[in-house]
């Protein structure tokens, strides 16, 4: 019996306003982001091969293709894109696209040659 009470008496003594045993942040956390949509329209000479990566920053993902061709994905903190051209000749470049804004153009001839950007979106 005393073993019971004991229970019982630790089991109702919580700390005025606490239910359960989740603990609440003392610091407000700031909302998520929206997602912006972003889109990078590769441009340059028909049919020349590219390779790179393009995406969320620390999230990027493998691109590989021809001209022409569009990229296309939703960003809440910034992006970036580096292509490369597959062959010595021709030329590649990008257009980028922030919110339906154009906020990026670039191009190059280079053997090889790389176009590259990165963009980060303003804070709240």
């Amino acid at each position: 019996m005393v073993l019971v009470g004991v229970i019982a008496a630790t089991a109702s003594c919580r700390a005025p306003g606490r239910r359960g045993g989740s603990i609440e942040p003392l610091i407000p956390q700031p909302s998520p982001r929206p997602a912006i949509p972003v889109a990078i329209e590769v441009f340059g000479t028909s049919g020349l091969q590219f390779e790179g990566s393009y995406g969320e920053l620390g999230e990027a993902k493998r691109a590989a293709g021809a001209v022409p061709a569009r990229l296309a994905f939703q960003s809440t903190e910034g992006f970036s894109v580096t292509l490369q051209k597959r062959t010595d000749v021709g030329e590649l470049g990008i257009q980028v696209t922030v919110a339906g804004k154009p906020v990026h153009r670039s191009s190059t001839t280079r053997e090889f040659g790389l176009v590259t950007y990165t963009h980060r979106l303003p804070s709240q």
